[in-house]
């Protein structure tokens, strides 16, 4: 996991919601255009939250608005040049390379964009900058309308990317489980408090973890990784590289790109780390020798 550097653009969140406003017809844009008073105080509200105080939890909804909520959400639900622009320039938000993984499961494509605080909602928040966040779909759907944890009384359910300062240590752990029967092993996955996790943005942490059923979700898509590792630092040795030394910069590499606590790291360790790393590389190279022809 790894947090999204906000955009450092000198248009301004309310700059971008003109643009996008500007090109609807009435009697939308005459109903957003008579309640810009209402829309920018909002906007204000949230710029103060996210980028003055960094405390999302201070974003409150305001009822008010929801009597034009139609004409708010149109500003999403219409596509625009100006959305378009938009909406590509939070995908270049992750062009470190990071931008392979969803961010909120680091597992699938990102494909659509969730909106943090639901358009249900806070339908004046439909185009704000920091309120996008570039996702795959089946976190989305997970997601839905619910930004407030159901079990934790004025906490949020989920990590806002922008925002949430995602701890820089490895609290993903993988746990590799082997059994007599197969010459390879099964993993897994457990979160781990550290001493340096804040208590707040653990349960945080939690929150989304359980929201998103992202353990089970590694459990249902690590054995394809574990074979595709395998394969790979098991054609690195052919070419004279050493095992453990390989999948050590493995490591390194893909917590560079998508954080400390990234599953698949967290994988990549457990199995520089093991002693039957050797075995494992062999049992594949076995497989792959030619059984022989029958007559």
């Amino acid at each position: 996991m790894k947090k999204i550097k906000l955009p450092d653009s000198s248009v301004t969140p309310i700059q971008q919601y003109l643009k996008i406003r500007n090109t609807k017809r009435n009697p939308t844009k005459s109903v957003l255009c008579g309640s810009h008073a209402y829309i920018a105080e909002r906007y204000a509200h949230l710029d103060e939250a996210v980028v003055a105080s960094k405390k999302v939890d201070l974003v409150e909804e305001d009822p008010s608005g929801w009597t034009i909520k139609d004409a708010l959400c149109s500003c999403y639900e219409s596509e625009t040049k100006a959305l378009r622009n938009l909406l590509n320039e939070i995908k270049k938000l992750r062009q470190d390379g990071s931008g392979k993984y969803c961010p909120m499961c680091g597992a699938a494509t990102p494909k659509t964009f969730d909106h943090y605080f639901p358009r249900a909602t806070f339908p004046e928040y439909a185009v704000h900058v920091w309120n996008l966040i570039y996702t795959c779909g089946t976190c989305n759907s997970k997601k839905g309308d619910i930004y407030k944890s159901n079990s934790v009384i004025g906490e949020r359910a989920f990590i806002h990317f922008y925002v949430d300062d995602i701890p820089d240590v490895p609290f993903i752990r993988a746990d590799i489980i082997e059994t007599e029967d197969s010459p390879f092993f099964g993993v897994e996955f457990r979160l781990v408090q550290l001493p340096e996790i804040d208590e707040y943005i653990w349960r945080l942490i939690l929150q989304h973890f359980s929201n998103l059923d992202l353990l089970g979700l590694y459990a249902e898509v690590v054995n394809d990784e574990i074979s595709t590792s395998i394969e790979i630092v098991y054609n690195a040795v052919a070419s004279g590289a050493n095992a453990r030394q390989f999948l050590e910069m493995q490591t390194k590499t893909e917590r560079r790109r998508f954080g400390v606590s990234h599953w698949r790291a967290a994988l990549l360790e457990s199995m520089t780390n093991h002693p039957h790393l050797e075995k494992w590389i062999q049992a594949f190279a076995d497989q792959k020798k030619p059984t022989g022809s029958q007559c």
